[in-house]
């Protein structure tokens, strides 16, 4: 079955669908990581090295999340999970 995240941003509090879920969070660490570089504004322009410093850590995160919230991962959503953990320690 096919999965959108039109419902998970028209009624976010409701939402069950965890590939919505996930487009959900990273639209938020996005606005996160903007109001953070707009923060550190310094000499008229502000601090992208925040994204470089989330790369590694930011997949890890993802997959791990879609591992633990579907019913029974695939195996490749389990090898997709290792190779990112592995890649981000």
């Amino acid at each position: 079955s096919k999965t959108s995240a039109g419902a998970c941003l028209a009624a976010p509090a409701t939402c069950e669908d965890p590939w919505g879920q996930l487009v959900l969070i990273v639209l938020a660490c996005a606005a996160l990581i903007l109001l953070i570089s707009w923060k550190n504004y310094h000499d008229g322009h502000s601090d992208a090295s925040i994204v470089d410093r989330l790369w590694s850590v930011q997949p890890v995160a993802y997959c791990w999340f879609l591992a633990a919230t579907h019913p029974a991962p695939p195996a490749r959503l389990i090898v997709m999970t290792g190779l990112a953990t592995a890649w981000g320690a």
